[in-house]
């Protein structure tokens, strides 16, 4: 009986030691995660930043493809939500801030926990994202004793982080492959005033610069009380594919002639009219040296001779106000070529 005795009390002994050592163990938690992703910045960034993609992404243990999610009104940018349950528990993320294309920071309400997550993203040399993701916590005592014994929070969000990953990488392969090229047929561009920002530089980086240009023209445009008309496009003097170089003008479209002089990074011109063969392509802008090459084919095919005065163009008809999914992206590209004695349609604006 006594023996019984002592081993009970060692026990409780043992326990409150336990419980003790359990409780001195630091309560906070910090979990870092980085990876690749074979994408452009802005695609993965934007992926993301919308909670609409969230069923894809699942980077939180016990939800899958099956978790219903309730959005906020708007689901992307500071002041989105996202609301979920895994099993009794309610959660909820909510986007806190949002630096463009470079950073997330959010917040996950988990019963009476908050968590940060905060999302980077960065360029690589050879054109994909560097994606990282941080994690910072507060540990329960139930948590604790689970990270002693191997199977912490660490331990398990770590994996469904990388596999979050690999989700996104998933995803985000079969948005960009979603997409059609359609050959218009031939028509005639009428005249285009027009601010630019002209650029030399590697084809692989076209979007990007685009994308950094095209906010200056608009804040151009802006102080200068210019009126716009219509989307923005570009024109192409120079493409070399073997070469991985261009020499292209960014473009805003404007109403009327504008004459007053700019600072020399800017220019001001007319798109003079031209025949060309109106291609549209509905898709991720990668697709877009596809587009040029049906383009060309279509005009071998049908005997139309290249104009090599007139010059390339692209119109971006909803970048200013661009779709989250890149599969609603539309863009009208024009191959100039002769004019000759078929019927040809008029194409007034862009």
């Amino acid at each position: 009986m006594k023996i019984v005795k002592y081993l009970f009390f060692l026990l409780i002994l043992i326990i409150a030691a336990f419980t003790v050592f359990i409780s001195t163990q630091n309560t906070s938690y910090n979990i870092k995660q980085d990876s690749v992703i074979d994408l452009p910045r802005n695609l993965v960034y934007n992926h993301v930043n919308d909670y609409t993609n969230w069923t894809s992404i699942n980077i939180f243990p016990k939800t899958n493809s099956s978790t219903r999610y309730i959005y906020s009104e708007i689901t992307y940018g500071t002041g989105a939500t996202a609301k979920w349950k895994t099993g009794d528990l309610k959660n909820k993320l909510e986007t806190t801030k949002v630096i463009e294309y470079d950073s997330i920071i959010q917040s996950l309400y988990t019963d009476k926990k908050v968590s940060q997550i905060t999302w980077s993203f960065k360029d690589t040399l050879k054109g994909a994202t560097a994606i990282s993701i941080k994690v910072k916590g507060k540990l329960d005592f139930k948590e604790k004793v689970y990270s002693l014994l191997g199977n912490g929070v660490k331990d398990y969000l770590e994996e469904s982080i990388q596999e979050g990953f690999s989700k996104i990488e998933h995803s985000l392969k079969k948005e960009v492959n979603d997409y059609t090229i359609n050959i218009k047929g031939k028509i005639v561009k009428d005249s285009t005033f027009y601010i630019g920002y002209p650029i030399n530089g590697n084809i692989s980086e076209i979007n990007k610069n685009t994308t950094t240009v095209l906010p200056k023209l608009l804040r151009l445009t802006d102080s200068l009380n210019i009126k716009t008309n219509g989307a923005p496009f570009i024109i192409y003097d120079t493409y070399n594919i073997q070469s991985d170089s261009a020499s292209y003008t960014v473009c805003i479209p404007l109403k009327e002639s504008f004459t007053q002089p700019l600072s020399s990074e800017f220019k001001n011109d007319t798109l003079q009219p031209f025949t060309a063969i109106k291609s549209n392509l509905r898709g991720h802008y990668s697709h877009l040296k596809e587009t040029r090459l049906k383009a060309y084919r279509h005009s071998v095919k049908d005997s139309l001779e290249i104009d090599t005065i007139a010059k390339y163009i692209e119109v971006y008809n909803n970048r200013l106000n661009q779709p989250q999914r890149s599969s609603k992206w539309i863009t009208d590209t024009f191959l100039p070529i002769k004019a000759d004695s078929l019927k040809i349609n008029s194409q007034k604006h862009f």
